[in-house]
């Protein structure tokens, strides 16, 4: 048989698949996408908390966290409940009062009486100063008291017997804040006090911060510049002093340390600081807006050499340091990640919150619904 080069190769039969199995096909690849790229960036896990409980005080009676326990002021008494909400004791302080609530003690003032509360609110201090009390603070060891005008006053210093220690005078210098913390020396630990306040007397704005062993003479000052510092804490021996740019770093007697060199928080905002063990962490937030309210995305938690970003599911509108986690609440969601992971796990909490008020000591998180105040116990 003779070839002819008009005659068509036989082709191969193609097969056609059909409409419906081929849409299926494409659905499931977008589907299997889906859930590659949502346990990427979504949260580890989901749970849920247990109740939250009411304390029976509003959110503008200075509900504040004492150690395991809350204080709230109810505009004549100072009460002290538990976290199941049951009293632990009230105490009298009088109208108008402010309170600041150390690690075991609290001391409040109202007009020019100053009181200072145990634990279990038994008073080992009740007197008047010779002036309206500005604010007062209170240490392990010592309790210090501002009062006077705003520029012009007396720092006093009382010890834990209610001892007068120290009168420290105050000329054209307007205090912003006071504290305490323990610093190691040739004769063991001691309690110091730190004072930051700010030069009014200049023509431009300078920050100083200076500080005391009580009953005995100044230690140390520094000049810290025109950038208002907010938060001083005491961490590996050393003072940090944190302004809207930087954080500091100052020996007792206040000389800059050498070894330490400055981080740099342009945008970020100090939050908390907590130590565990041996390990103290420093978590930051994004600068708040204008009207004080957050919308973070993103967390920066630090702890010795470490510093990292830790990126949230949703923005959340406040975060704490827990013993173990840290935390980022949202309005009906929890968010938890624990120290040296970088995934957040999510907890539907078990009411709408509006704000946080505070973290205890034992992972419990004070929040605010609406005007109410609540307690919820946080997963570790």
């Amino acid at each position: 048989m003779q070839y002819n080069s008009r005659t068509k190769k036989p082709q191969p039969r193609r097969t056609m698949i059909p409409l419906p199995v081929a849409i299926g096909v494409v659905l499931l690849i977008v589907l299997v996408l889906a859930v590659i790229a949502f346990s990427l960036f979504s949260p580890a896990g989901t749970g849920e908390i247990g109740r939250a409980v009411r304390l029976g005080a509003t959110t503008s009676q200075k509900v504040t966290a004492f150690g395991d326990d809350i204080l709230y002021y109810d505009g004549t008494n100072l009460k002290c409940v538990g976290t199941n909400a049951s009293s632990k004791w009230s105490f009298q302080i009088g109208a108008n009062a402010g309170f600041h609530a150390g690690s075991s003690r609290v001391v409040a003032w109202s007009a020019n009486q100053v009181t200072v509360l145990g634990r279990r609110g038994d008073s080992s201090y009740i007197d008047k100063m010779k002036e309206e009390v500005q604010f007062a603070r209170a240490g392990d060891t010592y309790v210090a008291i501002f009062s006077g005008s705003q520029d012009n006053g007396v720092i006093s210093v009382i010890n834990a017997d209610g001892q007068s220690v120290d009168e420290i005078a105050v000329t054209d210098e307007t205090i912003l804040d006071i504290g305490f913390f323990s610093a190691a020396q040739s004769t063991g630990s001691v309690e110091l006090m730190w004072v930051l306040g700010v030069d009014t007397t200049g023509t431009v704005i300078s920050t100083k911060l200076s500080t005391y062993q009580p009953g005995k003479l100044a230690t140390g000052s520094v000049t810290l510049g025109e950038q208002i510092a907010y938060k001083v804490y005491y961490y590996d021996g050393l003072l940090r002093v944190v302004d809207t740019q930087k954080i500091s770093a100052y020996d007792y007697k206040l000389k800059a340390d050498v070894n330490t060199g400055d981080v740099l928080i342009y945008g970020w905002q100090l939050q908390d600081v907590r130590t565990v063990g041996k390990s103290t962490y420093q978590l930051l937030v994004p600068s708040p807006e204008m009207d004080g309210s957050l919308s973070a995305s993103n967390l920066r938690l630090m702890t010795g050499s470490s510093d990292k970003v830790l990126h949230l599911p949703t923005a959340c509108m406040s975060a704490y340091l827990g013993s173990q986690s840290v935390y980022a609440f949202s309005g009906t969601t929890l968010y938890a990640c624990r120290y040296g992971d970088n995934v957040f796990t999510a907890y539907t909490l078990p009411v709408q919150i509006t704000s946080v008020l505070g973290m205890l000591s034992n992972d419990t998180v004070i929040v605010a619904s609406g005007a109410e105040a609540y307690v919820i116990s946080l997963p570790k």
